[in-house]
């Protein structure tokens, strides 16, 4: 991922001293989306898809390493407050406006450091799949 205008902030998130410019080891989580056809969205959550990734970027960095893990999505505020209910953060510039690619999404990332899944086998679904009659 290269870096534009970093302020302190940003390079203490980062965990690194890098320049604006400069190029630092990251992984990119591809498209994540839910099907609304047909009440399909009802068998899983938001929650449930976004832990699948997850669990690929930790293996992943355990082999190649990295320090940030990082996704572009739309300019949607749903998806802003899903991606920063889960702890990613807007990449923004000094001046706290968001960073937009050449392809007009705006980018979240995470530290690595802070990368954690709740892996708890009980966890409560928020939908529950109804039985058509």
């Amino acid at each position: 991922m290269k870096i534009q205008s970093v302020v302190k902030k940003k390079k203490q998130y980062l965990g690194t001293t890098f320049e604006a410019n400069s190029q630092i080891p990251a992984i990119l989580i591809g498209q994540i989306g839910k099907n609304f056809y047909n009440d399909y969205n009802l068998l899983i959550t938001g929650e449930d898809i976004f832990d699948l990734p997850l669990h690929q970027v930790i293996e992943v960095n355990r082999v190649i390493g990295g320090r940030i893990v990082y996704l572009e999505c739309e300019n949607n505020d749903k998806l802003k407050s899903f991606y920063t209910e889960r702890g990613f953060d807007l990449y923004t510039d000094d001046d706290n406006n968001p960073i937009f690619t050449n392809t007009g999404l705006i980018i979240f990332m995470k530290a690595m450091k802070n990368l954690k899944i709740d892996n708890s086998i009980n966890r409560k679904r928020k939908h529950a799949i109804q039985a058509k009659k």
